[in-house]
């Protein structure tokens, strides 16, 4: 093949192929797991769908623990993040509920430490003393903001009447 023929059915070739995989590099992708690796090969993030069709994003550390979930609720209806400790059990999750959002966090044996949230009652802090395991509840009240104290206007002097007022020197003309 000559140098002039190269140069006519190279370009064509590739432009060929490009439009033959065009149609396969545009619009949706579609997997089941997708994987992003460092360049030494180790996993760094995850995005998968779960066994019950939920999609989760997960954080992983060089020794392939996970460190941080993102993904949709258990329920299916709400986003949550949970935020796991160095031994793979969750230690903060932040969540929503059919009452509004929640914070969790919880002692490193997995015992419950405290709740701030949304329930059914409303607004509260929900805290455990996990040696006992006593709970209190502790509502938020609503804010009764008193309007500020106001100064008491000063009494102005009574105005004089004009047969009062101190006269006028009268004005002289030239």
């Amino acid at each position: 093949m000559t140098s002039r023929e190269r140069w006519t059915v190279y370009p064509l070739l590739f432009l060929s192929l490009g439009m033959g995989l065009r149609s396969r590099l545009t619009g949706t992708v579609q997997c089941e797991n997708l994987v992003i690796a460092s360049r030494d090969g180790k996993p760094v993030a995850r995005l998968h769908a779960t066994a019950d069709h939920r999609g989760q994003l997960e954080f992983i550390t060089p020794d392939g623990k996970v460190t941080l979930v993102e993904g949709t609720s258990p329920d299916g209806q709400s986003g949550m993040l949970e935020m796991f400790g160095v031994d793979g059990r969750p230690l903060v999750a932040i969540g929503v509920n059919m009452f509004g959002g929640g914070l969790t966090a919880w002692r490193r044996d997995h015992k419950l430490l405290i709740a701030v949230g949304h329930e059914e009652q409303g607004p509260a802090i929900f805290a455990i003393n996990p040696r006992t395991d006593q709970r209190a509840v502790v509502p938020f009240l609503p804010v009764v903001r008193k309007p500020p104290a106001t100064a008491e206007p000063q009494p102005s002097a009574p105005a004089k009447p004009d047969a009062e007022k101190s006269p006028q020197p009268p004005t002289s003309s030239p």
